[in-house]
C-alpha cells in the first residue's frame, strides 16, 4: 500500500498531465492505469483530481467574466471620450 505521500504524488501528476491540454489521451490513460492501489484509494483519487479540474475551470469562468466585463468597461470609456461625454 502506497503512503499518503506517494499517492498525492502519482495523483498530482495525473492531474499536470490532464491540465496540461496537450497530452495525448493514451498517455493520459496510461498514466491513470499505472496507478497500482486498492480500488477504494484510485476512486478516491481519481475524485480528487476531478473535483480540483472543476475548481479549476470555474475560476478560469470567473475571470473571463471579469476579463469581459472590465473590457466592456474600457470600450465604455473610449466611446464616451471620443464621443465628448467624458472629460479628462
Amino acid at each position: 500500500m502506497s503512503t499518503l505521500y506517494d499517492l498525492q504524488g502519482k495523483y498530482a501528476s495525473l492531474l499536470e498531465l490532464a491540465e496540461d491540454g496537450t497530452t495525448d489521451p493514451e498517455v493520459l490513460a496510461d498514466t491513470m492505469d499505472s496507478i497500482v492501489d486498492a480500488i477504494n484509494d484510485k476512486a478516491e483519487g481519481y475524485a480528487q483530481v476531478i473535483r480540483q479540474i472543476k475548481a479549476d475551470i470555474e475560476a478560469n469562468k470567473k475571470n473571463v467574466t471579469v476579463s469581459k466585463h472590465g473590457l466592456k468597461l474600457i470600450n465604455l470609456t473610449s466611446v464616451l471620450f471620443h464621443s465628448g461625454w467624458l472629460k479628462q
